[in-house]
């Protein structure tokens, strides 16, 4: 599939911590990216086949449509590991009376069903660490709940005392893995998924958010994801959750946002919004909070909206427009060494 690339070189002005900082930015192509690895590679979803949505790979400068399973019109992938290994979910969008969405990975041109798990008809993959164990959810006949598949068993990571939903978003490579549950009494709380034990991340009682769900995990046990109440719908903040204290990272300047990734650096990446109500993707680097668009050379009508995930090399992977109401391109942007 061809592609349409422009590289261009940015530098930081507006008082980052290291003002030669430099990036490339890349056009990867119309689709709505979720994840990078260590090696570049960028997974997400795009209107491939003109109809519906498909799971797009990334790789080797070229765009790949990974498909969808027998029987199903539509996929969504959402997680990378270095090895390459994708997870998704492929599903009908005809919306039968049980509908079947099923997990799948993706692996040396293959795309696997996962199946459905603890009694269930519904699952959902969100993420691969590089041992190839897979987190997600499943639902609904008997529960949601959050599982880890590895070496073909299922395990149901469990919920928070009382809980009767959960969901793993991300996961490190110890196997622990972050996410969220909740019950009917209970709201959405962040929580670690941690050898058979849900640990609260206390976002509720530190910082007096209802609700709150964890986006991402790296190799330190740092957490990143979103919080909120809810009389302000839409109003998010991100948190970042390191070493047993929660912060708020919003700022006046950007008072609401999600955070969705963070490297093993602590680097964190997501979205945000300024006062006006305007979107733009955000990097969170040593306690500043930078507008990434801030952080190129102005493209003609480029906003980069929303980071959705960095690497351990600093590449960092973000949708954006070309101006309003325009197709949703995904952006490569890459430190340039001095």
């Amino acid at each position: 599939m061809a592609l349409t690339t422009l590289t261009v070189m940015g530098q930081v002005t507006n008082g980052a911590v290291n003002a030669a900082t430099k990036y490339s930015v890349t056009d990867l192509g119309v689709f709505n990216p979720s994840g990078i690895n260590n090696a570049g590679f960028v997974v997400g979803t795009g209107n491939v086949d003109g109809n519906h949505p498909h799971a797009v790979l990334y790789s080797h400068g070229q765009l790949r449509d990974i498909g969808i399973l027998p029987n199903e019109d539509a996929s969504y992938a959402t997680g990378i590991n270095d090895l390459g290994q994708v997870v998704g979910y492929s599903e009908p969008l005809s919306q039968p009376p049980f509908r079947k969405t099923h997990a799948f990975i993706y692996s040396r041109g293959q795309l696997k069903d996962l199946g459905t798990f603890l009694g269930n008809y519904d699952s959902y993959a969100y993420a691969i660490d590089n041992a190839g164990q897979i987190v997600g959810t499943t639902c609904c006949s008997s529960g949601s709940g959050a599982f880890l598949f590895s070496n073909g068993y299922v395990r149901n990571l469990g919920f928070l005392p009382g809980g009767s939903v959960s969901a793993a978003y991300a996961i490190k490579t110890q196997g622990q893995a972050a996410g969220y549950s909740s019950s009917s009494t209970q709201p959405d709380q962040a929580v670690l998924f941690d050898n058979g034990k849900v640990q609260d991340l206390g976002i509720s009682s530190t910082l007096g958010y209802r609700y709150s769900m964890a986006r991402g995990i790296n190799r330190k046990g740092q957490i990143v994801g979103l919080m909120f109440n809810q009389n302000e719908s839409g109003n998010y903040h991100p948190f970042l959750y390191s070493k047993g204290k929660v912060q708020d990272l919003s700022t006046t300047k950007y008072p609401t946002g999600a955070a969705y990734g963070i490297n093993n650096a602590g680097l964190v990446v997501g979205s945000a919004e300024t006062v006006s109500g305007k979107s733009v993707a955000i990097l969170y680097e040593h306690g500043q909070l930078f507008d990434l668009n801030t952080l190129i050379s102005p493209i003609p009508g480029l906003v980069l909206e929303e980071a959705r995930g960095i690497n351990d090399v600093g590449k960092i992977v973000s949708s954006g427009r070309y101006g309003n109401g325009s197709a949703t391109h995904a952006f490569l942007l890459t430190p340039v060494p001095k």
